[in-house]
């Protein structure tokens, strides 16, 4: 949910597919009523679009971020600290993807941003394993 000003949220409108605020009567671009029976559902579906694609964002992030510590494991001194952040982020990542696997895999709509966020996700999970394969196989050189 946009949150334009106090008590002012916005979705999209349900025949253009427009964002447009909950203080309009109709919408401004295709002039349909708006029905405020409707409204407050319309607004809670953006607001939980809005949260699965920062959410999902956000594990992207997270997972290229975990590609640094893993390069700095290879530098002596500071390798040992950042091996740490590498576990950490290596542990967190999964968690995180399921939380949001659970938390907005349902939703049922034809929004691109929810196709967007559903790329992020993807993306994620794909980075994790290859940090997960990398740390295997670097465990298992130092074994040997």
């Amino acid at each position: 949910m946009v949150k334009i000003a106090d008590g002012i949220r916005t979705f999209r409108c349900p025949s253009c597919d427009e964002y447009i605020n909950d203080s309009m009567d109709s919408c401004k671009f295709c002039n349909t009523a708006l029905d405020n029976a409707n409204l407050s559902s319309l607004v809670e579906k953006q607001d939980n679009l809005n949260s699965a694609f920062n959410a999902a964002n956000n594990l992207q992030i997270m997972a290229i971020t975990a590609i640094i510590p893993m390069v700095l494991t290879l530098l002596p001194f500071i390798g040992i600290f950042a091996l740490f952040g590498y576990l950490a982020l290596i542990v967190i990542l999964p968690v995180k993807l399921i939380l949001w696997k659970t938390k907005f895999s349902n939703i049922v709509t034809d929004d691109k941003d929810y196709k967007t966020a559903k790329s992020f996700w993807r993306n994620a999970l794909i980075i994790w394993a290859v940090l997960l394969m990398i740390l295997i196989v670097n465990l298992a050189f130092r074994m040997i």
